[in-house]
């Protein structure tokens, strides 16, 4: 299950025009040589961020709400607004992804950050906030499925320090949230030999159980369960999420919990359910 791709260049310009905009003033200064640094006006409210090494630098400053629940799949919202000064010395959130694959080299600048769907967070550098400057906004790597805007290797200070340059890099969000599933109902043709064979969910999914019964036999408990995972597949199309009242709640997957549907009669969710062999199969990758 997956969404559309992201448009890179329209992206990067979306990120560009929002940034322009997001400092307005400066209401408080404080020597260079201390923390906390300034205190600056955005267009939500008054953040706080650090003076490293005479650059202001600002971290995980919010860009957009929360993108889970009824955001997910959807344009970013805009962050809601605060009142007193919020503190921008801390990266955001990382975008759920799976694990880091980066070479040992790369590794090494990579932070310790949190996960999830919070990850609408930017950072910025600055030698000054006095006059107009250049802004570069810098999208990570990672093909739009892993990464962060975080790695040491794309901090701006030295950008901003040595050329002058606003120098901008972001947290977003990354391929689409999947819902992993085991269809575990067996098929009683040809004896039950077949058991759960692959793709004996599709009749299921579009309501064709009928019109397959030479994969599914002819039992009447094929219309409940058709119902249920129909449900799951069009609720996911319009929503973004497959829960619905007949199955049990279905937690998006993600690689510390490996939450599976387990699709049968009696669904349920079970964790990793395949985490002996997974396990086994990454010891003999390793060796």
């Amino acid at each position: 299950m997956g969404n559309g791709q992201i448009d890179r260049r329209a992206f990067l310009g979306a990120g560009a025009a929002g940034c322009a905009g997001l400092i307005l003033g400066t209401t408080r200064a404080w020597a260079s040589d201390t923390k906390p640094g300034a205190i600056v006006e955005t267009s939500y409210g008054r953040i706080r961020g650090l003076v490293i090494d005479k650059v202001n630098a600002f971290k995980g400053i919010r860009y957009g709400a929360p993108t889970s629940g009824a955001n997910r799949f959807m344009p970013a919202v805009k962050p809601a607004a605060w009142t007193g000064v919020k503190e921008a010395m801390e990266w955001g959130e990382e975008a759920p992804q799976g694990p880091h694959t980066e070479i040992a080299e790369v590794a090494t600048t990579i932070p310790k950050l949190s996960v999830g769907e919070d990850c609408l967070a930017l950072n910025v550098w600055t030698n000054s906030f006095s006059s107009k400057r250049p802004v570069m906004v810098w999208l990570h790597g990672g093909g739009f499925a892993s990464g962060n805007g975080c790695y040491t290797m794309y901090d701006g200070a030295n950008l901003a320090r040595k050329r002058d340059v606003v120098t901008v890099t972001i947290n977003h969000r990354l391929n689409a949230f999947g819902y992993m599933y085991y269809f575990r109902w067996q098929s009683p043709v040809s004896g039950g030999k077949l058991k759960s064979f692959h793709t004996l969910e599709i009749p299921f999914v579009m309501e064709n159980v009928d019109e397959g019964r030479g994969m599914t036999g002819e039992g009447k408990d094929r219309y409940a369960l058709q119902d249920k995972i129909s449900a799951a597949w069009t609720n996911f199309a319009r929503t973004g999420n497959p829960s619905h009242k007949g199955l049990p709640n279905w937690p998006a997957f993600d690689t510390t919990k490996r939450a599976t549907m387990m699709l049968n009669n009696d669904s349920r969710v079970a964790n990793d359910p395949n985490g002996e062999e997974r396990r086994l199969v990454a010891s003999l990758r390793r060796a």
